[in-house]
């Protein structure tokens, strides 16, 4: 499974969340989310299964802090 992951806002395109998939029951997703600023955990958080066709999703921790650095 692709468990880092990457939100983004609905009207600006911008990234919105940085996470990790801790569940998914395949109705809601649990993730870790973490700081952009220091990049340690902050809140864990439930989406629903739905919102997650528009997340970009990263097979690897590099991939995904990667990805991170590009977009800043």
């Amino acid at each position: 499974m692709k468990k880092w992951f990457h939100t983004f806002h609905p009207e600006t395109g911008q990234i919105e969340y940085q996470g990790k998939v801790l569940s998914n029951d395949g109705r809601r997703i649990r993730a870790q989310l973490f700081s952009w600023f220091t990049g340690f955990p902050t809140d864990i958080r439930t989406f629903p299964a739905e919102d997650a066709k528009t997340w970009q999703f990263y097979r690897t921790a590099q991939a995904w802090r990667d990805a991170g650095d590009r977009a800043f």
